[in-house]
């Protein structure tokens, strides 16, 4: 997710229901917390147990490398080269790249072998840090495209993200 949770992603939520009743393992993981507005019931169940990237505490997300590195360090390594070609390729989007290549080495020391595949819910920046870590974990990919991300300039490496991704 890039927020979780938010009014306005209810079709996000009854996925979610769906999924759970079907006993599929789920770990949540968030961007960000979801703005200060009314919770949906749907929600309410998850909160507990979302991962969510540290915004308190930069200092996490910059050791979050050698962290994963420690673990994965074969796996660290792609994605580590992808994000330094992207952001060469790409110099206004290297923040972007950097940010999302941190969140995914701190999701991956959080989840550890906890999953066996990586689902972006937007075609967006959860989808660059799902690549990135699933690349880390060595699981398989997929993400979502929504309204959003395909009429607007948000989904940025598209090309890319597709072809990585088990299904879209």
């Amino acid at each position: 997710f890039g927020t979780f949770p938010t009014v306005s992603e209810t079709f996000l939520l009854r996925e979610i229901a769906a999924l759970s009743q079907m006993d599929v393992p789920l770990v949540l993981l968030a961007l960000a917390r979801g703005p200060n507005q009314p919770l949906h019931s749907m929600a309410r169940p998850w909160l507990k147990g979302v991962i969510y990237r540290p915004r308190e505490r930069p200092g996490e997300l910059a050791a979050a490398p050698f962290a994963a590195g420690l673990r994965w360090w074969a796996g660290v390594q792609r994605p580590a080269r992808m994000a330094a070609g992207l952001a060469w390729r790409y110099p206004l989007l290297g923040r972007e790249i950097a940010m999302s290549f941190l969140s995914a080495c701190y999701f991956a020391t959080r989840v550890g072998t906890r999953i066996c595949h990586v689902h972006a819910t937007f075609a967006s920046i959860p989808a660059t840090v799902g690549l990135f870590l699933a690349e880390i974990l060595g699981t398989g990919f997929s993400f979502a495209g929504h309204a959003r991300d395909i009429f607007t300039r948000e989904a940025t490496f598209l090309p890319l993200k597709i072809r990585e991704a088990e299904f879209v």
